[in-house]
């Protein structure tokens, strides 16, 4: 549950060291492939309806977790979309947040990579992802590199 959680303040402090490390250019590509990432899982959780897991095992899921799983709680209670399983867009954005961490730097990295390999891990075993949910959102995550690569070099040659 940790790992769940701190993928949402995570999301933040990569962009803050990224523009202290990259500035302004590094701070555009990182939120324009997220969000280009996230706009892609959206789209596809209209297409795909799914359910996660929780809502058809319910009872199984863990409820331990000492402190971060109430916080988990409360987050899936005011937060939560049914019908947003396919794919996994935190999948999505933790691999687009684990290429940029590699860019930011050694010690950016060893923060996130470790937190986001976990997460990974934890979106099936919290219940929250079906394992497919997972891989499609990691392809869409890789996808959203090179393509927000090529958006954004085409939108400087159009501006310039």
């Amino acid at each position: 549950m940790f790992a769940y959680l701190a993928y949402l303040p995570l999301v933040v402090w990569l962009a803050y060291r990224l523009f202290r490390g990259r500035g302004q250019e590094g701070l555009q590509f990182y939120t324009f492939t997220l969000g280009l990432a996230y706009v892609t899982c959206f789209v596809l959780f209209i297409l795909v309806p799914a359910a996660s897991p929780r809502f058809y095992f319910e009872g199984l899921a863990p409820e331990n977790g000492l402190l971060f799983r109430p916080l988990m709680n409360l987050v899936e209670s005011s937060a939560q979309y049914r019908g947003g399983s396919f794919p996994s867009a935190h999948c999505a954005a933790g691999t687009v947040m684990l290429y940029f961490s590699l860019k930011a730097g050694r010690r950016v990295s060893m923060v996130v990579v470790p937190l986001i390999l976990l997460f990974f891990l934890s979106t099936v075993y919290g219940q929250y992802h079906y394992g497919v949910d997972l891989v499609a959102g990691i392809v869409i995550g890789l996808a959203a590199i090179p393509l927000s690569k090529i958006i954004l070099r085409n939108r400087l040659t159009v501006a310039g």
